[in-house]
């Protein structure tokens, strides 16, 4: 990856976190983020949120929607996978995570600005 110049940014996201350590290990500046199930079980909070290199946290979203006040208490930033149904896509901007991952980004673009300008 960082032998090309890309016409756009790119994270690294996983659910194996030995890999992001790796991936950190070759590339300090890259963004990495933690691939979770379940946000925050003791296990994957700990590593996803005291971890200095893991930029941000991907949980499920049927996970991260029955936790409302987790997603609120985060340090790292949250985007929520794999939000497909515009009523989740919908919500998940109402809580302000940082993003989603979805298959309809241009669907999702579009709510978001729906949103965005209703809070202006």
């Amino acid at each position: 990856m960082k032998e090309t110049k890309w016409p756009f940014s790119y994270i690294y996201s996983s659910f194996n976190f030995d890999s992001l350590k790796k991936i950190h290990t070759f590339d300090s500046k890259a963004e990495v983020n933690y691939l979770t199930k379940n946000l925050l079980t003791l296990k994957s909070h700990y590593k996803g949120s005291s971890t200095d290199f893991i930029s941000g946290i991907h949980p499920r979203r049927t996970y991260a929607f029955k936790h409302p006040l987790l997603l609120k208490s985060s340090k790292r930033p949250l985007r929520l996978w794999t939000v497909n149904q515009e009523t989740e896509i919908r919500q998940a901007f109402q809580q302000h995570v940082a993003g989603i991952i979805t298959d309809f980004p241009e669907r999702a673009l579009e709510i978001r600005r729906e949103i965005q300008d209703q809070s202006k």
